[in-house]
């Protein structure tokens, strides 16, 4: 049923990436960042903020387009999901995700080691696992942070982690920045993924792992979702 109801979400807000973010959904953009790996993280972010404007959230799809009135409509209904929220990109590339963020009213951070990052986003430089180090920079920077969201696409997999044992670590230093109330999203696309449901949930997290989600532009992923 989840699965289903990601890949309703998701295929509206692939329609919104059309009107409002174009160039960074047509697809000869960067693959590695480009928004079309990102709707049914969203579309799960939006599914755990809206139980209670469910009927709102479901504008009709006709012939797989939403009409013009009906997408600003869809962003508005964004903008109230994600205002206020504070959202993490680990692994945010260039930042263009944390910008889509930042258009409807969330507050955007990131994470990320090498890239050239764009002014007026809050972008730490660092690896996720600087933040097992209580004296890193990454970590000084996140002191008392606490956020609604945390997501990172194709991050836990083998040709980046260690281990799954590496990989648990990693996660369980993730839960001092995570809202009680909060969601961790981590999407798997093109990978085998080093996460662990049962592992994760003996360090007192919630786990839901979906599988074979089909994304608006035909790629199968797997969801981790992670709640305190």
């Amino acid at each position: 049923m989840l699965k289903e109801k990601i890949e309703s979400e998701s295929r509206k807000i692939a329609e919104h990436f059309g009107q409002f973010w174009p160039q960074y959904t047509d697809i000869n953009f960067d693959k590695t960042f480009s928004l079309r790996n990102w709707a049914t993280t969203l579309a799960s972010i939006v599914l755990q903020y809206n139980n209670d404007n469910e009927k709102n959230s479901n504008i009709a799809i006709n012939n797989n387009s939403i009409n013009n009135e009906e997408n600003n409509n869809y962003k508005k209904l964004l903008e109230t999901i994600f205002n206020n929220k504070k959202i993490l990109h680990i692994g945010c590339g260039y930042g263009y995700f944390l910008e889509v963020v930042k258009s409807l009213k969330g507050i955007p951070y990131g994470i990320g080691p090498y890239c050239s990052f764009p002014s007026g986003l809050d972008i730490f430089k660092g690896k996720i696992e600087d933040l097992q180090d209580n004296n890193s920079e990454l970590t000084r920077s996140l002191a008392d942070k606490k956020f609604d969201v945390i997501v990172a696409h194709d991050l836990f997999v083998s040709s980046i982690m260690i281990s799954k044992e590496h990989t648990n670590e990693i996660i369980g230093s993730l839960k001092k920045y995570l809202e009680n109330n909060g969601i961790i999203v981590f999407e798997n696309q093109n990978e085998e993924t080093l996460l662990d449901g049962d592992n994760i949930e003996k360090l007192g997290f919630k786990v839901e792992v979906v599988e074979s989600i089909v994304n608006p532009y035909g790629k199968s992923c797997t969801q981790t979702i992670i709640r305190i």
